[in-house]
């Protein structure tokens, strides 16, 4: 008897999970800014995937109530940049003008290990966790949204069992951290976003399969490992004719050991590699955007640049990128 009794209590329970709305509400582990109540079921389902996965340990520095304090419309929000040091963001804002629209691409800082994980499944880290981190469709209090003063707000860091030597020795209880340094979005483009979200990731990705970005290593009873190093930095805008551009992220990858092997410098090469990604994999979702909103637009082009030099590289990548001069 006793034993139908705690069957019956089981099923109410089972019964009352199922309905209850609060099931909807939860907060898949984030900070309560993250955890909104009014998510869209395809937001939590997202959020679900990346709990399930257990890839993310999200960590935010930022604080809430100045976070939510900064919140503002898009029209009446100024921005920390200015145009003044870099002569390639100064052309005319010609907006109609199809040669004008371009996106501008930015690389630079010192190699860093990522050990195996390569090609798609580091695209997917770096996306997934900007996605996660920067979701455009939850609206102004999300901390990508709405804080071009670019603090160390957000980061991922993405434990993929990092594979490197150590003396020699297989090792892999190493991690990177995927950090935003920078980034808004114009709401009134919300393809934008997801847009740079996957050049970003489209830039460490081609790199990944780049040869000279890559290199063997054989450890003892173990075949030859591929292991790749990449740049911590990148940055990525649209359209950089504009004051005000409508999007932009700057990202950093760090490895939270040493990296002693390969080479990450910003060449032609690079630049050419982040080139073709946006042409066969951006330059439509752009176009689309802004066509949705009813904006004409032309032919779009891209401009990368280098940044060399250890002195002027947290401003490159920071909230006032655009006073940095870079090399083209």
């Amino acid at each position: 008897m006793k034993c139908i009794f705690n069957i019956f209590l089981a099923s109410l329970a089972a019964i009352a999970l199922a309905i209850s709305p609060a099931s909807k509400s939860h907060n898949y582990g984030l900070s309560p800014l993250e955890a909104r109540s009014n998510a869209t079921e395809e937001q939590a389902d997202f959020r679900s995937l990346v709990d399930n996965i257990t890839i993310f340990d999200v960590s935010h520095r930022y604080n809430e109530s100045e976070n939510r304090a900064r919140s503002a419309a898009w029209e009446n929000f100024t921005l920390p940049w200015k145009h003044d040091g870099d002569t390639a963001l100064q052309t005319a804002e010609t907006a109609d003008d199809p040669k004008t629209w371009k996106a501008y691409i930015r690389i630079g800082g010192t190699r860093q290990h990522i050990g195996t994980l390569r090609k798609q499944r580091l695209w997917d880290s770096i996306h997934d966790c900007l996605k996660l981190l920067c979701d455009f469709d939850v609206g102004s209090k999300n901390p990508c949204y709405n804080t071009p003063a670019g603090d160390t707000f957000v980061l991922c860091k993405v434990p993929h069992h990092i594979v490197y030597s150590d003396k020699g020795k297989y090792a892999y209880n190493a991690y990177i951290e995927i950090m935003v340094r920078a980034a808004w979005y114009n709401p009134s483009y919300p393809g934008l976003a997801e847009a740079l979200w996957s050049q970003i990731a489209g830039i460490y990705k081609t790199l990944s399969e780049s040869d000279s970005n890559c290199y063997n290593t054989d450890f003892a009873n173990s075949r030859s490992t591929t292991m790749c190093v990449v740049p911590q930095f990148a940055l990525a805008a649209f359209p950089h004719h504009k004051k005000q551009p409508d999007g932009v992220v700057s990202i950093s990858l760090t490895f939270n050991g040493n990296t002693d092997k390969g080479d990450a410098s910003c060449n032609d090469q690079m630049k050419q590699k982040a080139v073709d990604f946006f042409n066969s994999n951006v330059r439509n979702d752009i176009a689309a955007a802004y066509q949705h909103h009813g904006d004409k637009i032309g032919d779009i082009g891209v401009d990368v640049a280098c940044v060399t030099g250890d002195k002027s590289l947290e401003d490159c990548f920071g909230p006032k990128w655009s006073d940095c001069t870079a090399r083209y």
